[in-house]
């Protein structure tokens, strides 16, 4: 596994298992992106077009964090109130979670978005972990764009616009 992990880690042997393991998903090398998350940057080479059921969120749950489903978060529900709920709902999601917040400034950022991804949805990528496990099953973990992922699932959008990240760098602190 270190020896994968190793060779993941070089560019020329990333591109090589790219160009082997996720021709589907029309793999590519762009120029080197900066993309600042809000808590610190991601260094993205790589661009690759990925079927929402092969998207998944990394949410707190309880004292964890757990693999979902698009369908299977607040931030689905909250959008899709037609469907059963299985979660906590988004607002108390946000509040348990992430309490430094006010809830009414982040579901209106909620709604902000989904209009923005409404009137323009090809403007909208999201930023996917790059590990072993990608490659082998073919399914991405987000690390930053959970909400825009969520909104273009919503939106029946088949297929999501993704930057792997090569390396986050935390800001400073």
């Amino acid at each position: 596994m270190l020896i994968k992990n190793y060779l993941l880690s070089k560019r020329f042997f990333f591109q090589i298992f790219g160009l082997f393991y996720l021709k589907n998903y029309e793999f590519k090398k762009v120029e080197t992106k900066v993309i600042d998350m809000g808590w610190g940057n991601a260094i993205c080479n790589w661009e690759i077009l990925v079927p929402s059921n092969k998207i998944y969120a990394l949410l707190k749950v309880g004292n964890s964090i757990e693999n979902r489903e698009l369908t299977d978060t607040s931030h689905y529900e909250y959008l899709d109130n037609s469907i059963p709920k299985k979660n906590i709902d988004y607002k108390e999601y946000v509040r348990k979670y992430f309490p430094e917040l006010a809830i009414s400034d982040k579901i209106n950022e909620f709604e902000i978005l989904t209009q923005k991804v409404k009137s323009n949805p090809k403007n909208f990528f999201i930023i996917v972990k790059k590990d072993i496990n990608f490659l082998k099953q073919k399914k991405v973990k987000i690390i930053d764009g959970l909400h825009r992922a969520v909104i273009l699932h919503y939106l029946n959008k088949k297929k999501k616009n993704c930057y792997i990240a090569d390396e986050v760098v935390n800001y400073e602190e």
